[in-house]
Order: structure tokens, then sequence, then C-alpha cells
């Protein structure tokens, strides 16, 4: 994908469903206020799966079925041919059928979808996460250049170091859980330095060290654990709790802080990423990954097309798209009932 970013985007069914899409409902809920802040969106990616009621092991082409042969090497015609066994990890199952995955305006509550793409059942979500945010781009590019995505959230199903090498290309800040939780204690970098699951360094005591700040050079400084602010005699001073040091000696005794880490965001993007594990605003934005998952049932609940039948993707594909337009149209009612005075109604 990186290699093929400069390429123009390609005129397919995806490329006129999000123009649609965008200049029909992102557009308009933007006018509106609904989606605020083009230029840094904060946006949620999810997706999920669509059962194909074609025929899973196809028709059969001759005729030894009339002949008592059941087990025959025949051919067979397949209704569906974008349709794919693939597992389903809500229902814990393999459906046959397709996969689509949505970005989600994740920062208001009124879950707008602003692209959608689709592909067969068996694709991995972190293919369709890099091509979403690819050819969103090139959109963006064409229909509104201003546009600009700045963060994400996603589930552990994107905890893979080449999904944080591509986010990080795309200098996108990003929550993403551990899939599995890293050791307490992870060796990374030329000089042997030890680091906790939190992506703290560990002092030579062997206990985490405290974040201080960002250096110029833009890498994160770490001090000395036991060495902490403390009010004495009304002045806040630096003073050293020797007591909580399991080596019951300082490192550098000279130093208020030391011993300093500096450690370089990019000698883990797992452990390390622009948003610090745990901190505030990591929190903040996990929580938002929920819009995609409401977004996705309403879909399927609200508007019904779980009860859909569908045997061709690309007419799931469009139902999609237009359910996503209706779930901005919603939003727009809404404010106009909000905003409507029954009383003075004649």
């Amino acid at each position: 994908t990186i290699a093929k970013e400069n390429q123009p985007i390609v005129k397919d069914q995806e490329k006129f469903i999000n123009e649609i899409l965008f200049l029909t409902a992102v557009k308009p809920s933007a006018d509106k206020g609904f989606i605020k802040n083009l230029e840094k969106l904060v946006v949620a990616g999810d997706g999920s799966t669509v059962i194909s009621c074609a025929a899973k092991n196809g028709k059969p082409t001759c005729d030894c079925r009339r002949k008592g042969i059941y087990d025959c090497e025949h051919l067979r015609s397949y209704s569906d041919k974008d349709a794919q066994w693939g597992w389903d990890n809500l229902e814990k199952d393999f459906i046959f059928g397709y996969r689509y995955w949505q970005l989600v305006c994740a920062d208001n509550k009124h879950d707008l979808p602003i692209y959608l793409n689709i592909n067969s059942a068996n694709t991995h979500e972190a293919y369709m996460l890099i091509r979403a945010i690819d050819r969103f781009d090139k959109q963006a590019q064409l229909l509104a250049p201003s546009m600009q995505i700045k963060e994400i959230a996603l589930d552990a199903l994107f905890d893979i170091h080449a999904v944080y090498d591509y986010l990080n290309y795309k200098n996108l800040r990003y929550a993403i859980p551990y899939a599995s939780s890293p050791g307490k204690c992870i060796c990374l970098g030329d000089k042997d330095q030890f680091f906790t699951e939190k992506g703290e360094p560990i002092c030579p005591g062997g206990l985490p060290m405290k974040r201080f700040g960002i250096d110029r050079r833009g890498k994160v400084i770490y001090h000395c654990p036991i060495k902490r602010m403390a009010r004495r005699k009304g002045k806040k001073i630096r003073v050293a709790h020797l007591h909580e040091c399991p080596l019951a000696t300082l490192c550098e005794p000279n130093s208020k802080m030391g011993p300093l880490a500096y450690v370089s965001e990019e000698i883990d993007l797992r452990i390390h990423p622009k948003i610090p594990r745990f901190s505030q605003r990591y929190k903040e934005l996990s929580a938002m990954r929920t819009c995609c998952e409401r977004s996705n049932s309403a879909k399927k609940y609200n508007y019904k097309f779980k009860q859909t039948k569908v045997r061709v993707m690309s007419y799931a594909y469009s139902q999609l798209a237009f359910i996503s337009i209706l779930e901005h149209s919603k939003t727009w009612a809404s404010k106009v009932l909000t905003n409507f005075d029954f009383d003075n109604q004649d």
C-alpha cells in the first residue's frame, strides 16, 4: 500500500460509494456541526460480517444424483462468487459471506460513519483498515483537502507490528489494546534497557522509572523512581526516598533526578505509542471505540440489515452505504425534532 500511495484512486464501486456517502452525508453533517474539526478527525474503526444466502456448497452441473452417484467430481455452480468462509468473532463461528469495515467519527455522540469498504469474509480486518485509511486520504485530497484523520481507536485485533508501522508512517496517533500482554520485563534497544509492559524503563534497582517529559529530540525522559517532588518548609524540592530503593543506595547521589533514561518512541511502536499507554488520553480514545459497535448494531438490527437476504456483494455494499446515509439523516432529524415547538403549532 505504501508503494502505491502516489497512484491515483481506482475508479471502482468503493470510490463511487464513498463519494456519495461523503457528498450526501458526511459533508452535510460537518456543515450542520455534527462532525467537528475536519482537520483533526478522531475516528474509530471496526468491522462485521454479512451472511450470504447463496448455496454454500454450490449446485451440481451434472445429473449424477439422478443416477445415484452422490460423490462425483464434476464442476459445481456458485451463484455468489464473492462469498467466502470466514471467522465471525461475535458469533464465535465460521460464516459464509462477506466482511465490511467502517470508519466512524468518534469524538461526538452521534456515531456517524465516514468511510465504508467490503470484501470477502476471509479477508483480515487489518488489510481492510490499511486500505480504508489509504483510500480515505486519497478521497479527501479530491473532495476536501483539509480533511485529515489525526487519531484512531481500534480493538485488540489490530495489535500487529505491521499495523503500528503503517499508522506511524501515516502520522496517526492510536489507541490499540494488547491482544496478549507482553512480558513483565522486556529488553529493547541497543543498550539492552529493560521495560515494563506499560513501556516504562526499569531502573538498576528493578523499579519502573517515572516519566518526566519530552526533550528537544522528541525522546521521552524518565528519571529515578525514588526521587520525587515534595514540599518542605513551604517550598517544593526533590527528595530521595532511599528506603524505597531495593539497592538501599543512590545510583547517582549528586544528581537531582538521575539516573535518567531517554527513550525514543520508535524503539517499539507497540509499547511506546505516541499516546502513552495507560495515560488519560489513551483511556479516553479507547472508550470511543464503542461508537463503531453501536453503528454496526444499528445497521444490523435497527435497520434490519441482518434479516436482509443477499447473494451479491455489490448489492450488500450499496445497502450498507444507504443505511450509513440514513444514520446521518436520523441525526439531522433528531435535532429538528428537539428544536421543534409543538405547543405553539396550530
